[in-house]
């Protein structure tokens, strides 16, 4: 079987199913969800309920041996060489592929069919080959609440954009804040500005975690919907709505790269963030995709 640690929130989740997910078809071996990291994190919890996915949640006590400090150190020694990833065959442990860069990793495509996978995994170069069948996996199997379903009829009936963005802890968590940093009201107005001399009659609907701050900042000048929460909407339902619009307007968030992957318009336009992560030892190289544009944050 396939093992993926899950960390991190909706899309960075969504990042490691579809790493693990192409893996484990490749293999025709059964993908398990390890949650050890989530449990240990409070701020963050499984996400990805809302989805019908070919994986399962590792049963209590499953994967225990993994947890020792002693396991994982021999796994951690023994999985770069054949010799130890016998050695690991023998003793029922699976091959530890720690991620080391933000980059593709080519070797990730060939590890064995009974692998533990922790990192993140963000570009689509581990997982276009089943392009198709993770646009099956990540659809709702279940109808839109009431409230999101009158935004869906709204945002199939025009040339919507959705704008996306992320504030909370990217303005509230120094750590986090020092590896993205925040997009500027500036930076929105300068997308708008070039989709608008696109698209004749844009409409945007802008969704974010801090909407009050949103809706005070971020103004198209266009008719424009501020996307409340809504009762029994989950931030699933969000990302749903956004890559439903035609075109996309990202936050350097993986919750608004998904939207923008998952929009099914062979003619949108996806506009990025070109400075993904502020911090300059982290590079978002293999991260967006060669088709969608890149603008400058200092624009």
């Amino acid at each position: 079987m396939i093992v993926v640690r899950l960390q991190g929130g909706l899309g960075n989740q969504m990042f490691q199913y579809a790493v693990g997910r192409a893996l484990a078809l490749a293999r025709g071996v059964e993908l398990v969800f390890d949650l050890s990291a989530l449990a240990e994190d409070p701020l963050r919890s499984y996400a990805l309920g809302d989805f019908q996915l070919a994986a399962r949640l590792a049963r209590p006590g499953e994967l225990a041996r993994l947890r020792s400090p002693l396991a994982y150190r021999l796994m951690r020694l023994s999985s770069g060489n054949p010799a130890g990833r016998a050695l690991l065959r023998a003793l029922g442990l699976p091959v530890l592929y720690e991620e080391r860069a933000s980059t593709h990793a080519p070797e990730v495509a060939y590890l064995p069919g009974h692998s533990l996978l922790v990192g993140f995994f963000q570009s689509e170069r581990y997982f276009e080959s089943i392009a198709g069948q993770l646009r099956q996996d990540f659809s709702l199997p279940r109808p839109l609440t009431p409230a999101s379903a009158l935004l869906a009829e709204r945002i199939n009936a025009c040339e919507s954009v959705s704008i996306h963005v992320r504030r909370t802890d990217y303005v509230d968590n120094p750590e986090t804040c020092a590896m993205h940093g925040v997009l500027t009201p500036a930076h929105y107005t300068h997308c708008v500005e070039l989709l608008s001399g696109r698209i004749a009659t844009p409409e945007f609907f802008v969704f974010s975690d801090d909407p009050d701050w949103a809706e005070e900042h971020i103004r198209p000048g266009f008719p424009t919907t501020w996307v409340r929460p809504r009762p029994g909407a989950s931030d699933t339902e969000d990302l749903v709505l956004m890559s439903r619009c035609r075109h996309n307007i990202l936050a350097n968030s993986s919750f608004s790269w998904w939207a923008a992957w998952l929009n099914p318009n062979p003619e949108a336009q996806v506009l990025a963030p070109k400075r993904w992560y502020q911090d300059p030892a982290r590079s978002a190289e293999d991260l967006l995709p060669q088709r969608w544009e890149q603008v400058p944050c200092g624009s």
